[in-house]
C-alpha cells in the first residue's frame, strides 16, 4: 500500500515495536483533554498500526485502508492512553468499510469498528461529536496520533498533538500536483497544514478535531511534513452514513 517514496498511507503497516512506525512530526506530547477521543488500533500482540476516534461506547471510526488485511477478532482498540503501554483494550469484533472505498484512489477512506466490550467514559475517555458542517479554510484544528517523530526516525512513547490550519481543496490539489503518484483530492477530503510538521506513518485514521468535534481522519500524505498539506477524510460527508450504520438516534 505504499506509493514507493512518493505517497505514503500514514499507518498501514505500522507497529509500536515493528518497522515503519512513524509519529506526528513537529507535535508535542498530548494532554488528557487532547487524547480523550483518540484510539490506538493494535494487533493482539499490542503493536500499534493505526489511529481512530471514539464514536460511542461500542463504535469507533478509522480510515478504510486501516482495515485492509485485518480480520475481526484479530485486532484491538486501546482508549484512554497517552503512552504506548497504557490504555484499556477492546477487541474489534466487526467492521464496516465504506462500500465505495477504493484502495488505489483512497476515495471514501473510512471504516467503522464495533468492539466487544463497552467503553467506560470518564474524564480521560470521551466520544467525539460527529461534524455535520463543511469546515472552510484557515480554521485551526488539532491532530493527535501515534505516528513517528521523524521520517525516517524512531518512535515516540507518547501520544502527540499538533495544531494545524485547514486549507482549500484547490490549494491542496495544487501542492500535490508536483507528485504524479498522489491520489486525487476530492470533495470528500479536507486538507490541513502546519509548516514543517504533520502526520506520518502510524497516524492513519487519527482524528482531526475542533474542540470535541471530529472534522477529519487521517487518510494519506507525502512523507512526511513536506509542506504539501495532509489529506483527511472529511467527516461531514459521511455523517448520515455513520449514523445509519451505528444506529444513532
Amino acid at each position: 500500500m505504499f506509493r514507493l517514496a512518493c505517497v505514503l498511507l500514514l499507518g498501514f503497516v505500522a507497529g509500536i515495536s515493528g518497522r515503519n512506525v512513524v509519529r506526528i512530526v513537529g507535535g508535542v506530547n498530548a494532554n488528557h483533554d487532547q487524547g480523550r477521543y483518540q484510539v490506538s488500533l493494535r494487533t493482539l500482540m499490542n503493536q500499534h498500526f493505526c489511529g481512530g476516534a471514539i464514536l460511542t461506547q461500542r463504535w469507533l471510526v478509522t480510515a478504510g485502508h486501516c482495515t485492509l488485511g485485518r480480520k475481526s477478532g484479530e485486532f484491538q482498540a486501546a482508549v484512554g492512553a497517552l503512552t504506548a503501554h497504557e490504555g484499556v483494550t477492546h477487541v474489534v469484533t466487526n467492521y464496516i468499510r465504506h462500500p465505495s472505498f477504493d484502495a488505489m484512489t483512497l476515495s471514501d477512506d473510512i471504516a467503522l469498528l464495533e468492539i466487544q466490550t463497552a467503553i467506560v467514559f470518564n474524564e480521560r475517555v470521551q466520544p467525539v461529536v460527529i461534524s455535520g458542517r463543511s469546515v472552510p479554510a484557515n480554521v485551526e484544528t488539532v491532530l493527535t496520533g501515534w505516528g513517528q517523530l521523524h521520517y525516517p526516525g524512531s518512535v515516540s512513547s507518547n501520544l502527540q498533538a499538533l495544531t494545524m490550519v485547514t486549507m482549500t481543496n484547490e490549494e491542496c490539489l495544487n501542492n500535490h500536483r508536483v507528485d504524479v503518484h498522489s491520489p486525487p483530492i476530492q470533495g470528500s477530503n479536507i486538507c490541513a497544514i502546519r509548516e514543517n510538521s504533520g502526520a506520518c506513518m502510524g497516524d492513519s485514521g487519527s482524528p482531526l478535531m475542533i474542540g470535541n468535534e471530529l472534522v477529519g481522519i487521517v487518510s494519506w500524505g507525502v512523507p512526511c511534513a513536506r509542506n504539501f498539506g495532509d489529506v483527511f477524510t472529511r467527516i461531514s460527508m459521511y455523517q448520515s452514513w455513520i449514523n445509519q450504520n451505528i444506529q444513532l438516534k
